[in-house]
């Protein structure tokens, strides 16, 4: 791989976990690191750690929310970018940040990828305005990089997961073969965390006092993997969705509180006194925060005819292995924090694949001997059941695929492997590296963002006492 001028801004967990680790692989690291100047010190630390010859440059934590940077910091970054001869970067920033760095990044033609979302307008959940501004600010992006010719890619592991590839070529094949759209999709996932009532108002990494939640965080995946599954390029014309329609429930940590109210928390942690956090929660202090949980119908129509009707079930507040009050120093994966994910995709008569992934231990037990993590409750358990109308389109009636026979053995035997979710991400990382993306390119994230936006626009209806649906059309 020719040599690469990488500027990575956030090093948070998410970009050690999976940029650092990844460029190593590549044998490369970034030439400047650019963080908060109240991450000085952890950032120095780490860098000098682990041996990575990375300039930095620290800003202030006001520059942190803005919607476009301030002058001053354009001009610290134009003399760094020039420099350092910046030819590509990385935004692994909390979300907030992403439309500033975006904006600027873009006209000067540098190679972008960009941690979901794409944007994060706040108070999504609780004011019109500011979720429609998810669609608008993806559509001033989308014209920017059109305009200036500047690759942007988004990273979205499962669109460049071979489990997931799999069943995409087994759609796409029908599909195109038929000319029959996906009748039904069912997608759910439960990303195992847990928090306390405090860590709810707390929380910068994943957070829900900025009113927004789930969408935001691990359900952004879900919804693209359902705009991924549809294989709407696919259809004919006629067939192709016009219109959106969804409706929508959330719960929120005011609902969750009521639910595991103060004598609950007392009871798991034995001695931890709520009684600040449930005084809050009276004065409405948690009304605002953003979504825990996400429940929606989804209907794609065309000419008002039913095309495809879509289930999302999305649960931050699930199943989760924390039994510990005071959290672990990584909140973000060694906090009790366990994957439930599934699918059931239907083509008519024709087909039946369904996705079943389940955990029940955390990362830190992936070098514990008594495991088979490719079995249920292991780490990399996935497992693909398909049901197939044989006397139509043949082959077998009923097939189940082991996730890991669709990835080359040579990968879990890697020292570096943490995962295939993580080896998705790799890929992905190395395919806009060399700048042979053609999967997740800021574009293709248009119906993703139309869900998106009408699934916050929903949440505002229900937090106003509306009827919580939304009506979109499709372009």
């Amino acid at each position: 791989m020719n040599t690469k001028n990488i500027l990575l801004i956030g090093l948070g967990p998410h970009a050690k976990r999976i940029y650092i680790r990844g460029l190593r692989k590549l044998g490369l690291f970034p030439i400047l690191v650019i963080d908060l100047l109240t991450q000085k010190h952890c950032v120095e630390a780490y860098l000098h750690e682990h041996r990575i010859p990375a300039c930095t440059h620290f800003i202030p934590a006001e520059e942190k929310d803005r919607e476009t940077l301030s002058s001053q910091l354009s001009k610290d970054l134009d003399r760094l970018v020039k420099a350092h001869q910046i030819t590509h970067a990385i935004i692994s920033t909390e979300p907030k940040a992403h439309y500033a760095y975006l904006q600027y990044l873009i006209p000067k033609g540098i190679s972008v990828l960009t941690d979901k979302p794409i944007t994060c307008p706040i108070d999504v959940c609780n004011r019109k305005e500011n979720a429609i501004l998810i669609k608008k600010q993806f559509q001033h992006l989308s014209e920017l990089a059109f305009k200036h010719k500047t690759p942007v890619t988004v990273q979205c592991q499962r669109r460049y997961d071979k489990r997931y590839q799999y069943i995409t070529t087994l759609v796409s094949d029908l599909i195109k073969k038929y000319e029959l759209p996906v009748h039904n999709i069912q997608i759910h996932h439960s990303d195992g965390s847990f928090y306390t009532p405090e860590e709810i108002l707390e929380r910068e990494n994943h957070p829900y006092k900025y009113g927004y939640g789930k969408l935001f965080h691990s359900g952004y995946h879900f919804i693209d993997l359902a705009s991924m599954m549809l294989c709407l390029k696919d259809l004919p014309d006629y067939k192709t969705p016009d219109c959106l329609q969804l409706q929508s429930s959330h719960y929120s940590p005011s609902d969750q509180l009521f639910c595991m109210d103060e004598p609950f928390y007392q009871k798991i942690f034995q001695k931890k006194s709520y009684h600040k956090e449930f005084e809050s929660l009276s004065k409405g202090t948690f009304q605002e925060c953003g979504e825990l949980d996400f429940t929606a119908a989804l209907q794609f129509t065309r000419n008002q005819k039913i095309v495809t009707t879509c289930s999302l079930n999305l649960l931050s507040s699930g199943f989760s292995r924390r039994g510990w009050e005071i959290p672990s120093t990584d909140t973000y994966k060694n906090n009790g924090r366990v994957r439930h994910e599934s699918m059931n995709l239907t083509i008519g008569p024709l087909l039946n694949i369904q996705v079943h992934s389940y955990q029940s231990c955390e990362v830190k037990e992936r070098n514990n001997p008594f495991y088979d993590h490719n079995e249920v409750g292991g780490l990399d358990h996935y497992q693909i059941h398909i049901f197939r109308n044989t006397a139509i389109i043949g082959g077998k009636p009923v097939e189940i695929i082991e996730g890991k026979d669709l990835f080359a053995n040579a990968i879990a035997k890697d020292p570096a492997f943490i995962g295939y979710n993580e080896a998705a991400r790799d890929e992905c990382l190395e395919h806009f590296l060399k700048g042979t993306d053609c999967r997740s390119r800021l574009i293709d994230h248009k119906l993703t963002i139309d869900i998106l936006t009408a699934s916050y626009l929903s949440i505002v209806k229900k937090r106003q006492g509306k009827f919580p649906f939304v009506k979109m059309p499709l372009s």
